[in-house]
């Protein structure tokens, strides 16, 4: 996983590999199941997530 995260920060982003590790030190794995429910709902989001393999569904519920 930290292979296809610093590629994809030194693809996106003009820095070099120090800032590049400044950042992907605060990611850490987390593998997660089919259909498992990352954020539940009513719940506020703290984490970003770089998904390096499979696909993610997200929904958005709108009371209005």
């Amino acid at each position: 996983m930290r292979e296809s995260l610093e590629q994809f920060f030194a693809e996106k982003f003009t820095t070099n590999e120090k800032e590049i590790f400044d950042v992907i030190k605060y990611f850490r794995p987390v593998k997660a199941k089919k259909d498992e429910i990352l954020v539940k709902s009513g719940n506020v989001c703290r984490d970003f997530f770089f998904i390096g393999k499979g696909c993610l569904k997200a929904f958005l519920f709108s009371s209005s």
